[in-house]
């Protein structure tokens, strides 16, 4: 990941929601570490080639009863394991086709969560 120094747009809170990812090389599962309105950390059990587009499927979002569809852009990744074998892939993305309606549910999701999880800056 970089080290910049990163202003983020929107809050951030950790959560533990499963996703599934799809590239033009294939699909993948993994987990969401942290997400805001404006994008998320993902983490990736399988390496799988990355585009710099890529399209997610968030599952198990509290209160709502179906997949949350997010297309993404692949703002940075970090590999993690030794060199000769990757254990895992976490993945920064920003949310580049998300709905109105599901941006402002995230948001209220994030200030929700605030309270009950580390807020992150």
């Amino acid at each position: 990941m970089s080290f910049q120094n990163e202003k983020r747009q929107h809050p951030r809170t950790k959560v533990a929601f499963p996703v599934i990812i799809e590239t033009a090389h294939g699909f993948t599962d993994g987990q969401i570490l942290d997400i805001s309105a404006s994008g998320a950390l993902v983490l990736c059990r399988n390496s799988l080639k990355l585009t710099k587009k890529l399209y997610m499927a968030i599952a198990n979002v509290p209160q709502l009863d179906r997949h949350l569809p997010v297309g993404a852009e692949l703002i940075r990744t970090n590999t993690l394991g030794p060199d000769s074998h990757i254990t895992s892939q976490g993945l920064g993305v920003r949310f580049t086709n998300i709905s109105s309606e599901d941006r402002k549910y995230i948001s209220a999701l994030v200030s929700e969560y605030e309270h009950e999880y580390e807020h992150i800056e």
